[in-house]
């Protein structure tokens, strides 16, 4: 029992040592800067630990394939963590299955003790894929959340676009205004394209950045209009009117969609639960009445 008890809390050691935040570049500097040995006045976790942290996730990057690289790193961008690659996935998989296998390996040791090896597999392995998984389904269900969030946001800012550009302003003028009005996805994003085009990005990329980092098919229809309009000099706010027309109208036809789905969404619970207790409420005294006349 005290092997397993010391290999339990190894496991949780290791877990907790992955998720070791790191420390603040202002902290870092200011602690070089100060006299004495500064390794001696760093916290444990950043001595020992954030190290160890460092180079497990770069081991962990080196062995993932191109393709999953590229896979994971559209995911976390569609997520909404732009500043993340995919190294940081792998290490978060790796933590969450390993803090998984630690904590029921020590519900194990703490229980009855009447287990062997077998039992112990039998538990961690289950336990340690429902932790490697989790972090997956957390992005999965993030990247639901934000598609939505950004086609609701989508005809609000190409309405301020339209009206910023009408008004004289160009289109990098009238995404500064969205940005500094809006607070939602596509105000971050816009806010993200700037950047990248201050930093000396090209523009048709940094928009099929943007594109690439929301994911969803309105958004890049948008982005592919705005770059055939600056290819071709059409008239940019002819084209984000027509591209806000469209939005809406699409938008309209989807909440319409969703009502005409609503009635045979609805059949179902009728059949289970209106229905019966109708029958109910309406048959069951003459039911009654017939089973007092049977009897008789």
């Amino acid at each position: 029992m005290i092997p397993a008890l010391l290999v339990s809390f190894a496991v949780l050691f290791i877990g907790l040592s992955l998720a070791s935040p790191a420390v603040n570049s202002i902290e870092q500097r200011l602690n070089t800067s100060a006299p004495g040995d500064t390794k001696l006045h760093e916290p444990f976790t950043q001595r020992i630990l954030h190290p160890l942290r460092q180079r497990l996730v770069k081991k962990v990057s080196f062995m993932l394939p191109k393709e999953k690289k590229e896979a994971w790193q559209k995911r976390l961008w569609q997520a909404g963590f732009l500043t993340a690659v995919p190294s940081d996935l792998a290490a978060a998989k790796l933590l969450g299955s390993t803090v998984a296998a630690g904590i029921v390996l020590l519900l194990l040791v703490l229980g009855d003790g009447g287990f062997n090896v077998f039992t112990v597999i039998k538990a961690i392995v289950p336990a340690g894929t429902i932790g490697y998984l989790v972090p997956e389904l957390v992005i999965g269900q993030r990247i639901v959340l934000r598609k939505q969030k950004c086609d609701k946001e989508l005809p609000d800012c190409l309405d301020l676009l339209t009206i910023s550009v009408e008004a004289g302003l160009g289109l990098d003028a009238a995404l500064a205004k969205v940005v500094e009005k809006g607070r939602g996805v596509l105000a971050k994003e816009f806010a993200y394209l700037l950047r990248e085009l201050q930093m000396g990005q090209s523009r048709k990329k940094a928009w099929r950045n943007v594109a690439s980092r929301v994911g969803t098919e309105s958004v890049a229809n948008f982005v592919s209009a705005v770059i055939q309009a600056e290819q071709l000099g059409v008239g940019l706010a002819q084209v984000l009117r027509s591209q806000s027309m469209q939005v809406r109208t699409k938008h309209r036809q989807k909440v319409e969609e969703k009502a005409m789905k609503a009635p045979v969404k609805m059949l179902l619970p009728l059949v289970l639960f209106i229905f019966p207790t109708m029958f109910v409420v309406l048959l069951g005294p003459a039911l009654i009445q017939i089973i007092r006349v049977m009897s008789q």
